[in-house]
């Protein structure tokens, strides 16, 4: 007979960790919810031109005769996520905040890689999609998402989405290193979508994307909470030794 007694520290941790998830301290959480615009990144080399006009941008998502305004909307929402892959940086952004607070804990490293792995195993991507789209569609109508897509898929608008710190919301627009990141011909690129005023608009809106992405992540997890520490029991119980 297994005795319950074996895997009490594991399981411990276990139960300190629904606690200590409420307060993790991901990075983007400190930023503002509604920052002020970003001026300062463009210098005095920035094009003289005019930026190219919003309307000359493609759009390459067409409208049924049977979708409604808010359907045309959402379905270009959708499209502009799965082109940045945000929704799946802000699941891996938050699963490797977690583990490495995990990490500095005693009584929880030990137990950090079953969590990431139950995590990346059971939290949806495509739920956290969802909830974006949805916020996206609402902030902005099709023409803007479409002009977004054409920027995101440019270079440097790939660029921007590679990992959390080179994200294009304010408080990183705001550094004149933030140019750093790009190649010369992506920085003409920046340099032009940069002036757009959807595109300003966009970079407003990112910190409460993120949020909105992390709302939807703990939900998913308080969701799966119970079955975590089941899974975990289970193993334990496989991998302790029979009398």
């Amino acid at each position: 007979m297994v005795s319950l007694h074996t895997p009490a520290k594991p399981v411990l941790g276990l139960v300190f960790l629904g606690l200590f998830w409420l307060s993790l301290p991901v990075a983007a959480q400190q930023e503002s919810r509604q920052p002020s615009r970003p001026r300062s990144v463009i210098t005095s080399g920035q094009p003289t031109g005019s930026p190219a006009p919003a309307s000359s941008l493609p759009a390459d998502s067409q409208a049924t005769p049977n979708q409604t305004r808010s359907e045309i909307n959402l379905a270009v929402a959708h499209e502009l996520l799965d082109l940045t892959g945000f929704p799946s940086l802000v699941k891996q952004t938050i699963i490797k905040g977690l583990q490495k607070e995990m990490r500095k804990r005693p009584d929880m490293s030990e137990i950090s890689s079953f969590v990431r792995d139950f995590l990346q195993k059971r939290i949806s991507v495509q739920i956290i999609t969802e909830e974006m789209a949805r916020y996206l569609a609402d902030k902005f109508d099709a023409q803007e998402l479409r002009q977004l897509k054409a920027i995101m898929d440019t270079g440097a608008g790939r660029k921007m989405f590679t990992s959390f710190d080179t994200l294009p919301a304010p408080v990183r627009l705001r550094e004149a290193s933030y140019l750093e990141i790009f190649d010369e011909q992506e920085t003409i690129q920046f340099k032009t979508f940069y002036r757009l005023p959807v595109f300003q608009k966009f970079s407003d809106y990112l910190p409460t994307l993120f949020q909105i992405g992390k709302q939807s992540f703990d939900e998913q997890y308080k969701l799966q909470e119970k079955e975590m520490f089941m899974e975990k029991f289970r193993q334990l119980q496989e991998e302790s030794p029979q009398p």
